[in-house]
């Protein structure tokens, strides 16, 4: 299962992108065909723009013990996103705190499959910039 998420965070931070409406979106897709036959996309997604510094929460319903996967992207403006995954209890589930604009969460969620993801928007040379998420299942 890690490769898998290797493997989407690798290629998409290799892929060029062309500066244009729509590049939140585009990373998107160009995720979705990096995970076929490997993860289905969940149906939960999100997208917004935040100010250099600024966080967003996101309350997700996952199924209990289920392998996920949560991809991040940014625009063109962006050069750090951090996404982290946080169980009803507070705990880390996983995080990715690294110097790059497409954070790649893999954890399972626990009993209770509500989980918190912080949004944080640490380079943005343009502001505001635009992010998304996507969500997917191991097969």
């Amino acid at each position: 299962m890690i490769t898998i998420a290797l493997t989407i965070a690798a290629l998409l931070a290799t892929e060029p992108v062309p500066a244009q409406d729509g590049v939140v979106r585009q990373q998107l897709a160009e995720a979705d065909q990096l995970v076929v036959g490997k993860a289905n996309g969940t149906g939960i997604q999100g997208f917004g723009d935040l100010n250099e510094g600024d966080q967003a929460n996101v309350t997700l319903s996952l199924r209990p013990g289920r392998q996920y996967f949560i991809v991040g992207v940014c625009d063109e403006d962006c050069s750090d996103l951090d996404l982290t995954a946080s169980n009803s209890s507070g705990s880390t589930l996983d995080s990715d705190l690294e110097m790059d604009d497409v954070p790649l969460l893999t954890f399972a969620a626990d009993v209770t499959g509500r989980v918190t993801l912080n949004i944080s928007m640490e380079g943005c040379g343009v502001e505001p910039c635009g992010y998304g998420y996507r969500v997917y299942v191991a097969n």
